[in-house]
């Protein structure tokens, strides 16, 4: 018993040391768990609210307003929360309320233009509204947008790019099933996958990479996870569960973080874990549950970073705008060489950057404005500028601290030797004390082993014979006979031809149909 448990132990450290997880938020039964590092569960407490069926989850860090949907007797219904990321603060607020025959199926949050999208799969339809106020609250006006009708489809995943003002779907019309995308207005509507798919329901972006991932689940409970780039090129097969081991999954909810993708399995009631790169042993339970888990979303602490792309001022893109109204998104990149500043063009917005030569009026109004190497931005009218480090002010001409500037390249090349250091030595350390934990616990079983082979060779087995005693005859009777003659007590039945499967696909369905 006590190597058993320490072999366990041994496991659960050698993974732990090994995998780094996201902090993941998990929508489950009535409750909202946040789960630390794949391992450390805390369910959020939801004051004033007395919640029913959780389904789909989003979350903006710059507000810190968690916003999730419950099916509950009124369908149709969003809620929204103050979370810092720990704990939940104040009471739950009703933000949408529609009517009974409508449903929230899935969430994603634009913190652009602060506003919620959501897949309705009873109205087949992906809808819109800006939520920029926390006291905000909407019953059946005109304030939600229709972005999408999908007449004959079933949108179930939905992801958001705010980068590239793209949104993503999935369609489990298992007649035509389908992966699309469109711009977060509706416009430039396109299928970009629809090969291959059956039911495909998760659906994850990584905006880094402009991957989307996506969980495709097939009948008997087997199911594969795929990725391709962001317009449905370079597709590829990550993991397909049709083992023994892994069946009996049907996947509902997918995100993908730094270094994982993470699905939700109804079936199994577990929520999984797949490496983007390098997996060779297959998925990983994180959890398992009482209650089918619903959605799952990485919990970013901060909002998404967008990289820019090289391009040359004199001949720069526009950047697809949805609205009237004034866009600034935090890009932070180098420019390509030979580029010695970039541009940003939404509405009315344009930011000179670095020493290049003026380029329109508002570029003369610009220049030479900041100080001390401060970003100018001509925004309605009016100049700002986004000062470096240690400077402040209007015009970035405020000192706040004073350093020795010449010595910061060396200090940061030494910072980064000394944490490329620790970390080599951390690793070095974990992998000494693992070692001397396996020889600690091979010495264990040795000498257990030993115990038991000198214990058993103390005794004689002695095998004492009973004399054989006589039994009537029994008398066989043929199935044949049992029927023809009437002998039976219970009638004959026909043994069935072949076991059916216990989920059929058609009660899948049903129970999709059921659940919204």
């Amino acid at each position: 018993m006590i190597s058993r448990s320490l072999l366990v132990w041994i496991f659960f450290a050698l993974s732990a040391a090994t995998n780094t997880y996201d902090d993941l938020i998990v929508a489950v039964g009535d409750q909202i768990e946040i789960l630390t590092n794949g391992s450390h569960s805390n369910p959020l407490t939801l004051k004033s609210y007395n919640a029913s069926v959780l389904v789909a989850l989003a979350y903006d860090p710059s507000s810190q307003r968690l916003y999730f949907s419950d099916k509950r007797n009124r369908r149709g219904h969003v809620f929204s929360v103050n979370f810092d990321g720990i704990k939940a603060e104040g009471s739950v607020r009703d933000v949408i309320e529609r009517s009974s025959n409508e449903s929230v199926e899935a969430l994603t949050y634009d913190n652009l233009e602060k506003a919620l999208l959501w897949t309705d799969g009873s109205k087949q339809s992906i809808r819109r509204i800006v939520v920029d106020r926390a006291d905000l609250h909407v019953y059946e006006n005109n304030t939600i947008e229709l972005v999408h009708l999908l007449e004959g489809d079933k949108p179930r995943g939905l992801v958001s790019d705010p980068c590239t003002r793209m949104m993503f779907w999935t369609n489990w019309n298992i007649d035509r099933p389908t992966i699309e995308r469109s711009h977060l207005n509706g416009s430039n509507r396109e299928i970009i996958v629809q090969k291959g798919l059956f039911m495909p329901h998760g659906l994850g972006l990584d905006v880094n990479q402009q991957m989307i991932y996506w969980a495709n689940n097939l009948r008997h409970g087997t199911f594969q996870i795929e990725r391709s780039k962001v317009d449905g090129s370079e597709r590829q097969l990550l993991y397909e569960g049709k083992g023994h081991e892994m069946r009996g999954q049907f996947i509902f909810g997918l995100t993908v973080g730094e270094r994982h993708i993470y699905w939700t399995d109804w079936d199994q009631k577990t929520l999984w874990s797949l490496p983007k790169e390098g997996f060779t042993d297959g998925p990983v339970p994180l959890r398992r549950y009482r209650h089918k888990p619903m959605a799952v979303i990485v919990l970013q602490q901060h909002p998404v970073v967008c990289p820019i792309p090289s391009m040359d001022i004199h001949n720069s893109a526009s950047v697809p705008s949805d609205s009237s109204a004034d866009h600034i998104i935090g890009i932070h990149d180098t420019p390509a060489a030979g580029i010695n500043s970039s541009a940003v063009l939404t509405d009315t917005f344009q930011e000179i950057q670095g020493n290049t030569d003026p380029v329109g009026s508002e570029a003369a109004l610009c220049n030479g404005y900041c100080l001390n190497e401060g970003h100018c931005f001509y925004v309605n009218d009016e100049i700002s500028c986004s000062c470096t480090e240690n400077f402040s002010g209007d015009r970035c001409e405020i000192v706040d601290a004073v350093e020795n500037t010449s010595h910061k390249s060396c200090d940061r090349l030494s910072f980064a030797g000394d944490a490329e250091y620790s970390e080599v030595f951390v690793a070095l350390i974990s992998t000494s004390v693992m070692c001397v934990v396996l020889i600690i616990a091979v010495i264990i079983l040795s000498f257990r082993v030993w115990r038991l082979s000198s214990s058993r060779s103390r005794f004689k087995r002695r095998i004492i014979r009973q004399p054989k005693q006589r039994r009537p005859a029994e008398r066989v009777i043929n199935i044949e006979d049992c029927c023809n003659m009437n002998i039976c007590e219970t009638p004959c039945t026909e043994p069935p031809s072949g076991a059916t499967f216990p989920g059929q696909w058609s009660d899948k369905v049903n129970l999709l149909n059921c659940q919204f």
